[in-house]
């Protein structure tokens, strides 16, 4: 995505921000900054829905979207995004979905998007979502699932954990551990799970108990899903 514009009625307004720049936004708790990051998030989702579907499938699926990315949601606006090779906007009213508009200027594939929230960064996270799935006996891969599950976690934090569940075990390189400390990069080989635990394992394949700061587990949560 090269830029996206996002107009909320009362909210939150924006023309053209530039995300191919570092752009600092700063604001009180409230003023829509992580607002501002869930519309790019939606609608790099909604490029990588349409390249596989249609209009008419990917705006119903933006509906369901937008109701499970915010509380209580009765938005009226737009937002607009930009690529070199597609334009979209979405446009709602009173929260409903009016209308999703496509421009296709080229071939090219959109990647799924991530999007970690601070409620889903940690393992104990994980392993709350998980039990509460095994509760409720979600299929995930079903619409009545994703039904299910959204009315405990945001669409974005359910995607992100399938990510991340998807591919374990998963074995980590020497680049992924490089932020870790020295003791931690010898001990710290690949993540697996186990029941609803998500485990450490070294070279030998041996499960760790070890300790990781908040700050750990999500740099190796977000490396894993990335």
């Amino acid at each position: 995505m090269n830029s996206i514009s996002v107009d909320i009625e009362n909210i939150l307004h924006f023309d053209d921000i530039n995300l191919n720049k570092v752009t600092l936004l700063t604001g009180m708790n409230g003023t829509g900054k992580t607002m501002v990051l869930k519309c790019v998030w939606i609608m790099n989702l909604l490029a990588s829905t349409y390249s596989k579907s249609d209009l008419k499938n990917t705006q119903l699926f933006s509906q369901f979207v937008l109701d499970n990315s915010f509380d209580n949601q009765t938005f009226s606006g737009s937002i607009i995004a930009k690529w070199s090779t597609l334009v979209l906007a979405l446009r709602f009213t009173d929260g409903n979905v009016e209308a999703f508009e496509a421009e296709v200027l080229g071939k090219a594939e959109y990647e799924f998007p991530i999007f970690m929230s601070k409620e889903m960064r940690l393992f104990s996270d994980i392993t709350s979502y998980l039990k509460i799935k095994e509760e409720l006996k979600v299929d995930i891969n079903t619409e009545e699932g994703l039904i299910k599950i959204t009315k405990f976690y945001k669409i974005y934090d359910v995607f992100l954990v399938e990510r991340l569940l998807n591919r374990l075990p998963y074995k980590l390189t020497s680049q992924e551990t490089g932020s870790l400390k020295e003791d931690l990069k010898k001990e710290i080989k690949s993540l697996s799970l186990q029941g609803t635990q998500i485990m450490y394992t070294d070279e030998k394949g041996t499960f760790s108990t070890l300790t990781l700061s908040a700050g750990e587990q999500s740099l190796l949560n977000l490396k894993t899903t990335k």
